[in-house]
């Protein structure tokens, strides 16, 4: 890690490797201090040094993965290592510095680090690039089972899905006041792939504070919408369907009362997708407000009339072409989509 001769003693790498990972990890300074001048003539300090669930770290990427601050600016500031270096790494791994930091809550870290990045994506706009073309899961098992698919979450965004306020409220001072704010930390930046933005995804989550702290803290547009052209609401009903857990329906009252988000838009949408009793009943009342008597009943019976239909259909189509209801084959030729034909229709009547 620094520049002096190899100690005699010829520590073995692989022993020097885990004796500095452990000093990392606990910030035992002194130790990564004595160890760095063993280290130049073996591995420069941007070289690899190991890899933890398939993200491959060196040292600056392994204080930052741990989040100790110290033996991060140490690492910077005194023997150079570089940012980019680190964050190329954690690119060939798939993920960012930023998606780390953001998922595990390093404010500290983000606060001496967040200066440079953007500095260094100023001068390298291709950093930003780095994560078009992910694919793989990445896992935290000690933030609460946390799991993200990297496409479709910004790093503001899995900020956003763990309440972390503290972290949101620090970024969104810092680029208060400036021009330029990097995407994969812009609260109002849409994700390619969904079109959601931390507003989105606060109301897919029936994230209440977080729904709460974006329309009073930091002003964010609610009138958003995403790729499929569903609105807050809509994106709340459809989060909603999998949970009966109450925090969905005061986010849907904050969103009608509060924010005044549009309920009639895609209501047909919303009634046949929400699930719980009080949501569906709320829904329905608002609804009448604004002279619309349709209920989640009849849109039920009217996917019943439909799928009706379509059973007709496929049934006279075989009859008329002789196939046998055995044929698998012929059956998986035939290009009738109940469900796909039944949500169109639905979907269009706004």
């Amino acid at each position: 890690m620094g520049c002096c001769n190899l100690s005699q003693r010829n520590i073995p790498e692989n022993v020097l490797i885990n004796r500095a990972l452990r000093a990392i990890e606990k910030s035992d300074m002194k130790t990564i201090k004595l160890l760095s001048k063993n280290f130049c003539e073996l591995r420069k300090i941007d070289d690899e040094i190991g890899e933890i669930k398939n993200i491959r770290l060196n040292a600056l990427g392994y204080a930052l993965w741990t989040g100790q601050v110290q033996p991060f600016i140490y690492f910077h500031q005194v023997l150079g290592a570089r940012t980019k270096a680190m964050e190329e790494l954690f690119a060939k791994s798939e993920t960012t510095s930023l998606h780390v930091i953001c998922a595990k809550g390093y404010i500290d870290i983000l606060k001496y680090y967040l200066p440079f990045y953007v500095e260094e994506v100023i001068e390298y706009p291709e950093i930003q690039e780095y994560v078009t073309s992910m694919s793989s899961q990445i896992y935290f098992d000690d933030i609460s089972s946390l799991c993200f698919n990297s496409p479709h979450y910004l790093p503001i965004q899995l900020a956003t899905i763990q309440e972390n306020i503290t972290l949101l409220a620090y970024l969104y001072s810092y680029f208060s006041d400036k021009s330029f704010i990097p995407r994969l930390l812009d609260m109002e930046y849409k994700e390619e792939s969904t079109g959601e933005n931390c507003v989105l995804v606060a109301c897919r989550n029936g994230n209440y504070k977080m729904i709460v702290f974006f329309y009073k803290n930091c002003k964010l547009n609610f009138r958003v919408k995403n790729n499929l052209g569903h609105n807050a609401i809509n994106v709340l009903i459809d989060g909603s369907k999998s949970s009966r857990d109450k925090r969905y329906f005061n986010c849907l009252r904050y969103l009608v009362e509060k924010v005044c988000v549009d309920v009639e838009h895609m209501y047909h949408f919303n009634l046949k997708v929400a699930q719980d009793p009080d949501i569906i009943k709320y829904l329905e009342c608002k609804l009448r407000e604004y002279g619309i008597t349709t209920t989640k009943k009849d849109i039920d019976v009217q996917l019943i009339r439909l799928l009706s239909c379509e059973n007709e259909k496929r049934c006279r189509y075989m009859q008329e072409n002789s196939i046998n209801y055995r044929d698998n084959y012929f059956l998986s030729q035939l290009d009738i989509s109940q469900n796909d034909l039944a949500n169109s229709q639905i979907k269009g009547n706004n």
